[in-house]
Order: structure tokens, then sequence, then C-alpha cells
């Protein structure tokens, strides 16, 4: 049965500003009309982000209290229970063969961010679209790893879910890597603290750790490159070592609560270091800065290009 939407607690519902201002810059940048990105669901959607918390649970149809967009501590502490909490985002003409093109370069943007990942998406809990046009991919934003898909109809439109205690962020960067309107890329600092058995990666304003082998090989590899060290990507050409209790000087930590940072070892520790000074030592030695800018360009080009499949 259809949500009445003229039920009171619906019709309290609201569209985050935050979000409204990402909606706002999609149509432009897409030159679409309101009714191809979203916020609020319509009559048919009973669950979900779409929905406020309050509409979810105290309005007959809807799912109730064991609907999954309200389980984690992300989802029912330091909300707003009126606020709906996603977009859909239809780029093109629904059906079309552009649309579906756009449909993937976006996905594949969104997922490669995510294995990187990029701290932009931390307020982002899910991405549902195509890497092929064929078939729909839903991943998680934390990571890029796959979780059962929604139906067919992504394929012609993406669905991203927000942690409710997230979705107030500034989400500028999110259209960035959505669109591709710029360079899907920060400025990272590595930071290790003393005694402290993981690697952070830092862009002044917020940190994450690196959670795996296949990132800390990616930092590895990149760092024998030449100049890589010296460009405008990552800085220094060494790991900041901090005193314990001085990692906050490097922005906050916006790991997910069920993520676990990598425990590195010393040697692990040494071979980052080498290869940061190697690079450096590479950039300054023979490197102008347009042509380590180039080199950094030409690497995230063909990771970006590739897509998840080529990262994975």
């Amino acid at each position: 049965m259809p949500l009445d939407l003229n039920h009171p607690v619906v019709w309290a519902e609201k569209r985050p500003p935050e979000l409204q201002e990402l909606c706002r810059k999609l149509q432009a940048h897409y030159g679409v009309g309101p009714a191809s990105v979203g916020i609020r669901g319509d009559a048919n959607h009973l669950s979900g982000y779409h929905r406020s918390f309050n509409t979810i649970t105290q309005v007959p149809g809807a799912s109730g209290w064991e609907d999954y967009s309200i389980q984690s501590t992300l989802d029912n502490t330091n909300i707003d229970r009126d606020d709906c909490c996603a977009i859909d985002a239809t780029p093109g003409q629904w059906g079309t063969p552009s649309n579906r093109q756009l449909m993937m370069d976006m996905t594949r943007r969104v997922r490669q961010a995510a294995i990187m990942h990029h701290p932009a998406l931390q307020a982002v809990r899910e991405f549902a679209g195509t890497m092929d046009g064929v078939r729909v991919i839903r991943f998680r934003c934390a990571d890029g790893v796959e979780v059962s898909p929604f139906d067919s109809s992504h394929l012609d439109h993406a669905h991203l879910s927000f942690w409710r205690s997230r979705v107030h962020r500034d989400h500028s960067q999110l259209f960035q890597i959505m669109t591709g309107a710029v360079a899907n890329r920060m400025k990272l600092i590595l930071v290790h603290e003393t005694g402290n058995p993981a690697i952070w990666l830092s862009n002044l304003q917020t940190r994450v750790p690196v959670v795996n082998t296949a990132q800390l090989s990616n930092i590895l590899a990149q760092g024998n490159a030449p100049g890589f060290w010296t460009g405008d990507l990552w800085q220094g050409g060494t790991v900041h070592t901090v005193p314990v209790g001085q990692l906050d000087q490097w922005g906050p930590d916006i790991t997910p609560v069920d993520v676990v940072p990598m425990e590195i070892t010393p040697e692990q520790l040494a071979a980052v270091s080498a290869a940061a000074a190697a690079g450096a030592e590479a950039g300054a030695d023979g490197a102008s800065p347009e042509e380590v800018k180039a080199i950094i360009d030409e690497q995230l080009d063909q990771a970006f290009r590739g897509g998840a499949d080529a990262a994975v």
C-alpha cells in the first residue's frame, strides 16, 4: 500500500540544505531539471534513506523499527529525525545510450574513490549505479566492496545513501568526484605516530589510516615513481613521525567505526620511508614541477580510466 504523503509525520520530512545544494550542482552540471535529481521519496518509498527516521518508525505502512537505514549508530544518534538522507540522480535522458555512459562514468569514479578511501565519501553509506551499462552494482562507500544490488532502474539513475548523522557535511568534493569536474585527488601526507602500528593519510583537514596491504603496496609503488613525492598529490618525501597524542594536529579521524587500520611492521614503515625519499630525490634531480605534475596526472588518469575493475 502506498504511503500517505499527507500524514503529518511524512509532511514534516525535510530535505537537508547540503543535499539540496548537491542536487542543484548536479542539475546544473548535467543540464537536467529538478525531476531528474531528488531527495524525498514518493508514496512508493516505504523504507530506506529517502524517508525520514520518524516516517519509518511512526507512519502506518512504513517499514518500521527493523529498517536497515536506522540500525547503525551513525543513523540513529545525533540526527534530525525529520531528515531524508538519500539522493537519486539521472544524469541524462532515461534509457538512452548517452545516459548509460554518463552512469558508467559516474559509478566508476565514485567506486574508485571508495576503494581509495577518499574522505569525501565518509558521509555516504552506499552507492548504486552501473559499471558496464548492463548490470546494477551497489557498493559500500567506505571501501568499494559490493553488496546485494538494487533493482534494474539503477542502470539509469544513481542512488546515494547518506549516513543520517553525516548528511549535513559539505558535499562539494563528492560532487567533484561524481562529475569529474576536477581531478579526483587530494594533497596527502603520510603520518606515523610513535609506537602506533598504523600509517595515517592526512590532507591537513582530515585523516584516515591505511587499512590493507593493497593500499600499502599502492603507496610503495607510487612512492618509487620519479617525482611523485614532490608533486601536489603527496608532499615531503618522508613519513612524518609525531609524538604520542599529537595525531589530532593532522586533522580529525574520520575512519568509519567498523574499519580496522592495518598494523604495519617496522620493516614496512622503513620501506615506505625509503620509497618516499627515493621518489623525492629522483624528482628533485631530474623533474621540473611541470614534469612532476604530468607524472601524477598520468598515473591518476590511468587509474580512473581503468575504473574499479583495475583496482581490485
